[in-house]
Parts: C-alpha cells; structure tokens; sequence
C-alpha cells in the first residue's frame, strides 16, 4: 500500500489487516495486526443489519485503521498501539 501524503512519501508492507471480528448487536469488534503482529482493537458501529453487515464492518475498519496510520506517519510518530486510540 502506496501513500503520498503532503511531502512524505510511505510504503507499508504488509498492509493492516484484521485479525478477528467479533459481531454484536450494533457493534463489531476488530481485532487488528500490522506488520504479522497484534497492535490492538477497533470498535465499529454497524450502519445496516444485511448480509453485508461483515464486509461493511471490516471495510470501515480498514478506513479507519488507515486514516490513523497517515495522521501518525505524517507526524512523524510511529506507534503499533495507535489502533487501540480510534
């Protein structure tokens, strides 16, 4: 996965990916590994009861997992715990 962002420049590889998902009634809970290693937890809140609940839960997921990843990178911050902060 290829980031340009501002003047930095980013190459993650292997990219996020999630781990486990827990479904609940509203939520979904995301287990979340980067780099082959648990970094920590993502709370989703589910905007649909179809058989796309899963798919659309983990694709926000990765959104978010992602944003986060740019915001940290751009500052310069490196930290495997950031997920665990969305």
């Amino acid at each position: 996965m290829e980031v340009q962002y501002g003047k930095i420049y980013v190459l993650w590889q292997p990219w996020p990916c999630v781990r486990k998902a827990l479904l609940e009634e509203n939520f979904a809970t995301i287990a979340v590994q980067v780099d082959g290693k648990f970094c920590g937890t993502l709370r989703v809140e589910l905007q649909c009861d179809d058989d796309k609940v899963k798919t659309e839960a983990l694709e926000l997921a990765q959104r978010r997992i992602k944003e986060r990843l740019v915001k940290n990178m751009c500052l310069k911050r490196w930290d495997h715990n950031i997920v665990t902060t969305i």
